[in-house]
């Protein structure tokens, strides 16, 4: 997989990574394992498109297998005592990394995501399978500790998936030029990573990807 940005400094399980001056520290999204709350039919077909490139992009292309997505976006609250503030976490604080492409919008961004802050949206509602994407349930998706053989179980089920991906709601720009969106992506027992992806609209219809902050591996 080609990454353009890579900041990487590992550590057991969740790794810290310095940007810059940004430490960027995840903590397991809270959703996982809970049943999926719905706001609704899936509000945003820009924001379908968006998953759509990255899922195939990144994912598909590279494995070459159908890739399985999270019944449900990623939880932007968390119920932790020591969770840090959501900007921290998924790394979309000052300094805003993607402002080198468009300074004057890249606050936007960011208060769009801020904005959708509790947002949990069910992922069912989204029509991946055509896509070589499946949906899977949030209780059938192997945890961070799961052994092989669990994850042997969940490939049979699920046509074969080299993962699973859990997107955050996808923040846009006020003109829907731009947008940004956090991905947990889990692959294995020493398989995955964090990272925030920057877009751009390439024409009316097709989004590209222009940068990625990489910002956690997943390594026992």
């Amino acid at each position: 997989m080609n990454i353009p940005r890579m900041h990487l400094s590992p550590r057991p399980r969740r790794r810290r990574l310095f940007a810059s001056t940004l430490i960027v520290s995840f903590l397991t999204a809270c959703a996982t394992g809970r049943a999926p709350r719905s706001n609704g039919p899936f509000p945003e077909a820009r924001a379908v498109e968006v998953y759509r490139l990255i899922a195939d992009s990144l994912y598909v292309r590279s494995t070459g297998r159908p890739i399985a997505i999270a019944a449900a976006s990623l939880d932007t609250a968390c119920v932790q005592e020591d969770c840090l503030p959501l900007a921290h976490r998924w790394a979309y604080e000052l300094p805003l990394w993607w402002a080198a492409h468009d300074s004057a919008s890249a606050p936007q961004l960011r208060d769009d995501m801020i904005r959708r802050v509790g947002k949990v949206y069910d992922m069912r509602t989204v029509p991946f399978r055509e896509s070589n994407l499946v949906v899977a349930e949030l209780a059938s998706i192997p945890a961070y500790v799961a052994d092989t053989g669990t994850w042997i179980a969940f490939r049979n089920s699920h046509d074969g998936a080299a993962g699973v991906l859990k997107f955050s709601p996808v923040a846009f720009d006020n003109d829907g030029k731009q947008a940004l969106v956090f991905v947990d992506w889990l692959c294995g027992i020493t398989c995955g990573h964090t990272m925030s992806v920057y877009l751009r609209r390439k024409s009316p219809a097709a989004w590209e990807i222009v940068d990625l902050l990489l910002t956690s591996r997943h390594v026992r």
